[in-house]
């Protein structure tokens, strides 16, 4: 029972009695006909095995030949068939390499032995000539079956020997379906890179023959400077934002605000502000106040050195550095720089201590009450930064579309100078300046 899957529209099946004649027509259409299954209660084949019979590879009609290609990725074994007197052709040693190259397990059928003559060359010689011929090509077929059709009885037809391997491999087929998969897939992925790597030499060789007419030493310098102002254009269209805030992030991870001095003065601080701190046995009150504020100042003077050299120096710097870097007016980060300090207000100290707290039991208040400081240090960093920071984001937003502008202008210049200097671009300038003449007369 045939039927036939079209390209486009659904499949039809036709059912017995059917014109043989008119399924033979459609295996000669190839451009409306994908496909023509034909079924059988009475053939000989396990359940699941499907037979595929393909159209030539040297066929012209470029339908056929993609339907071939289409059925070699469903195949598990291949049957390579070739007429007696077109055996060593280089394209059936291309094809065939190709298929054992791309793992496929592949079988050589050499029908119509019955043309061979003996007086001109003996069998022997010719069988181990053909094994010999793809051997070279570094063909590796499973086995190479000699046949003839029309005569069956002929001594050295193989095609016996070949429904006896066709048996075999259908048996234990089960055990070479995974393997056949992998490979199949490799040779579908194989394949696409190939189709794209092609697409982008075509798409390529127009770019090609524009840069034929110039010398090598052209081609380099025009190369680096494409290439040079293409990846000026791309720094250009990154987050400013980002990089700046990374800068930013950078300084402030590397602070080292509360080494042993500064936590030692902390120390100090805090046992003086707890409730049971006393100075002295009279007067005590204005001699423990004057301790306090004492423990308090220098506390306060060595956060306020450690800042200054460990985030305000550095800031300033980078302030200016990133304004310098990206072209743009410095004059109001640098005054910005000139000024400013990560350190907050003094009420800090007050502000992230722990009522109650005491600092002689383990020592951790003090680690917790600096860790606080350092991190009250730079979120004040941060938040005195975001003003200068959007101020110079904007400039540079300015700036950088400026210049790009002036480098997409300056590609395109590059493009039409190579343009002209290329054969055609030549010949449309003279046509143009001709065309000018003409108009000006």
């Amino acid at each position: 029972m045939p039927k036939h899957r079209f390209r486009e529209g659904k499949p039809r099946r036709y059912l017995a009695p059917y014109d043989y004649d008119l399924v033979k027509s459609f295996c000669r259409d190839g451009t409306a006909i994908e496909s023509i299954e034909i079924s059988t209660a009475a053939a000989a084949l396990p359940a699941g095995v499907v037979l595929m019979d393909t159209p030539g590879i040297d066929s012209t009609d470029a339908a056929h030949r993609l339907a071939t290609e289409e059925a070699i990725h469903l195949a598990d074994l291949i049957f390579y068939v070739m007429d007696y007197n077109h055996v060593q052709s280089e394209e059936s040693f291309l094809f065939t390499k190709s298929l054992t190259e791309a793992g496929k397990r592949v079988a050589l059928v050499i029908n119509q032995i019955d043309k061979h003559r003996e007086e001109e060359l003996s069998f022997a010689s010719f069988a181990a000539g053909v094994r010999d011929a793809f051997a070279a090509w570094g063909v590796q077929p499973e086995a190479i079956f000699f046949t003839s059709m029309k005569d069956e009885a002929h001594e050295h037809n193989e095609f016996k020997a070949m429904q006896a391997f066709l048996r075999d491999a259908l048996e234990n087929r089960a055990a070479a379906l995974e393997e056949s998969v992998a490979r199949s897939l490799e040779k579908i992925s194989a394949d696409a890179v190939m189709r794209a790597e092609k697409a982008e030499e075509k798409n390529l060789a127009a770019s090609l023959a524009v840069l034929e007419p110039l010398s090598l030493a052209e081609r380099d310098a025009l190369w680096a400077g494409s290439r040079a102002l293409e990846q000026e254009a791309q720094s250009l269209r990154e987050d400013g934002r980002a990089a700046f805030n990374a800068g930013i992030e950078k300084i402030l991870a590397n602070a080292y605000m509360m080494p042993y001095e500064v936590r030692e003065l902390a120390r100090l601080y805090l046992e003086a502000c707890a409730p049971d701190f006393k100075v002295g046995f009279f007067g005590r009150g204005k001699k423990t106040a004057a301790e306090r504020a004492a423990r308090r100042e220098r506390l306060w003077q060595a956060l306020a050195e450690k800042v200054r050299l460990q985030v305000d120096w550095h800031v300033a710097t980078y302030l200016k550095d990133f304004a310098r870097d990206r072209h743009i007016e410095g004059e109001a980060a640098a005054a910005f720089a000139e000024s400013f300090t990560a350190l907050p207000t003094d009420d800090v100290l007050e502000e992230n201590q722990k009522e109650g707290a005491s600092t002689s039991y383990d020592g951790s208040y003090v680690l917790n009450y600096t860790a606080a400081l350092e991190k009250a240090v730079k979120e004040c960093a941060r938040s005195r930064l975001a003003a200068v920071g959007d101020d110079l984001l904007t400039r540079v937003e300015k700036r950088n579309g400026v210049r790009l502008a002036a480098i997409e202008a300056e590609l395109s210049g590059m493009a039409e100078e190579v343009a002209v200097s290329s054969p055609c671009g030549r010949r449309r300038s003279a046509s143009r300046r001709r065309k000018k003449r003409c108009e000006t007369s």
